[in-house]
């Protein structure tokens, strides 16, 4: 079972989303510490905006930090990839990784905008995370 998830390069303002709707609908029989990171600190911000309200809209009270680097795959359990799978096998061989391309498209205004209007409450997310959650990332969480 996972116990603690990092999830690196999740500044990346189109895939980042989808992964937080799978994260929010994955029931773990425990809480899952989520620690996300990205080189871009300020769009990793976002997305770890994104995905507190997604977790709240399903009432999961998963703790989610934002650490270094290094702290973001200390003692991991597993690990979520979005981009350079370089960073990650060379950062922890051994971590089970789920690996995810960029979005084409990582820096489209209308999904800046709509990151912020989750963020603000302003627009309800569920069905977006009704329809964008990742069958095959939903499946390898299951799996442990």
């Amino acid at each position: 079972m996972i116990q603690r998830l990092a999830i690196l390069g999740f500044g990346d303002i189109e895939v980042a989303p989808k992964v937080a709707a799978t994260i929010a609908n994955f029931f773990a029989d425990r809480p899952i510490e989520i620690r996300c990171w990205d080189e871009n600190s300020e769009a990793c911000d976002a997305m770890y905006r994104v995905l507190r309200v997604f977790l709240k809209q399903r009432e999961l009270k998963y703790p989610v930090t934002q650490p270094s680097l290094d702290h973001s795959l200390d003692k991991a359990d597993a690990l979520i990839q979005i981009g350079d799978p370089e960073l990650a096998t060379t950062s922890r061989p051994l971590l089970p990784v789920f690996w995810l391309e960029n979005g084409p498209n990582r820096a489209l205004d209308s999904h800046k905008f709509q990151a912020l209007r989750w963020i603000n409450q302003e627009d309800d997310p569920l069905e977006f995370m009704q329809e964008h959650q990742n069958p095959e990332l939903l499946a390898w969480l299951n799996s442990f």
